[in-house]
């Protein structure tokens, strides 16, 4: 049995031409039996969870978060609100942005059941110290014994060639 890799349909260039980045926004597609939601912007005011899942009907949502700018308190409430109508479905996040990252680390609860899939990390040069982001996919093997390696092994600088290291301090591990 071949696997297929579930992914969000990326937005296209017209829906993101000409908009404020900073506005809430999303995309909603479905294939079988997934939903695929692409969020966007900051999540405010603007953004309703429980109307937003009461547009979803297939037991599988996969949600893009590699858009996300920012939570505002009001979009965390409203963000629990969303897993909290889905917790009967099978939720995956997959490219949560180096933000939403951070919030979820942060804030206890916010990836709920979700399943992460994959993420972004920061990463700067370790001589010229120009900043990118990598992503990653997760894995139930990092936990805060035996962190996620804070390099990114074959990534390279285009520009002076050297290895580029994580934006975060490395901890130290005896595992």
């Amino acid at each position: 049995m071949t696997m297929t890799p579930i992914t969000p349909k990326p937005l296209s260039p017209t829906a993101t031409q000409g908009r404020n980045p900073n506005k809430f926004a999303f995309e909603k597609s479905t294939s079988g039996g997934v939903t695929y939601l692409t969020l966007r912007g900051v999540l405010d005011q603007a953004f309703d969870g429980k109307k937003l899942a009461a547009m979803i009907h297939t037991p599988k949502v996969v949600v893009s978060l590699r858009h996300v700018r920012r939570f505002a308190s009001w979009g965390m409430s409203e963000w629990m609100d969303f897993l909290q109508v889905n917790a009967a479905r099978d939720l995956y996040l997959v490219e949560c942005s180096t933000y939403a990252m951070s919030q979820i680390n942060l804030v206890t609860g916010l990836l709920g059941h979700a399943k992460l899939v994959s993420f972004h990390a920061s990463y700067r040069c370790g001589s010229c110290g120009e900043a990118f982001a990598s992503k990653w996919p997760a894995s139930s093997r990092i936990t805060p014994a035996r962190p996620l390696v804070h390099w990114a092994p074959g990534d390279v600088m285009k520009g002076c060639g050297a290895a580029a290291i994580s934006a975060r301090p490395a901890r130290s591990s005896t595992g």
